[in-house]
């Protein structure tokens, strides 16, 4: 009798701990619905630009993002040649 109490506790806390281990499985899935959620409130066309971007790889191509800052100092700048080439070091 004394097995079978035991073996019955045993089985209650086995399921406790899947119950839990549930719980925190469900407790992450809404962490992750809420930062998607805030990534999408952040940036609103991330769809989009998740769609370009997959839509390049599959046409094998690439996407250059030419940078911003740039130096427009000295003879350069009469042509505006940091703009075409990049940043002169």
């Amino acid at each position: 009798m004394f097995f079978l109490l035991l073996l019955l506790l045993l089985l209650l806390l086995l399921l406790l701990l899947l119950l839990l281990l549930l719980l925190l499985l469900l407790l992450l899935l809404l962490l992750l619905l809420l930062l998607l959620l805030l990534l999408l409130m952040l940036f609103p066309h991330l769809p989009y630009l998740i769609f370009f971007v997959q839509t390049l790889e599959d046409l094998d191509m690439s996407l250059f993002v030419h940078p911003w800052d740039m130096q427009m100092g000295g003879r350069h700048a009469k042509y505006w040649l940091p703009w075409l080439v990049g940043k002169l070091q």
